[in-house]
């Protein structure tokens, strides 16, 4: 079973947990928490004019005019490939993440490690995910 995406907008922050989509169809999902962050994910996206706008001047202000937000966002995300945009978010330190199923999760090769095989008794292949994945060091 390959589950489908819920949600996760955040009720008192914005853009947090908004998903934006890309030039190459990929999802990401944001986690902007300050205006700092807001003005470096706008200049990430190209779009300065969005975070110099006063409907989006701060939190309460986003919060009032998320639907407007998110559609300028998008626009300006499904300009960008999803590859160059994570890595200048992660290089910018703004918060956000490529949105994977489950499938793209078990078939992505730089999460391997990750990834516990055993076989069942009736002799059928077993994958799951490691629930820990954080090394504890003294």
């Amino acid at each position: 079973h390959n589950p489908q995406p819920i949600g996760s907008l955040h009720p008192n922050i914005a853009p947090y947990g908004e998903i934006i989509k890309t030039s190459d169809h990929k999802q990401i999902v944001l986690a902007i928490g300050n205006n700092k962050q807001f003005e470096k994910l706008c200049n990430i996206l190209n779009n300065d004019s969005i975070s110099d706008n006063p409907l989006f001047k701060n939190n309460r202000d986003r919060i009032k005019n998320r639907n407007e937000l998110h559609q300028l966002l998008e626009k300006s995300a499904s300009t960008i490939n999803s590859t160059k945009l994570m890595e200048d978010l992660i290089l910018n330190d703004v918060p956000a993440g490529q949105v994977k199923s489950i499938k793209d999760v078990f078939d992505s090769n730089n999460l391997n490690y990750l990834i516990l095989e055993s076989t069942s008794d009736s002799n059928e292949k077993l994958r799951c995910l490691k629930t820990v994945v954080f090394k504890v060091s003294k």
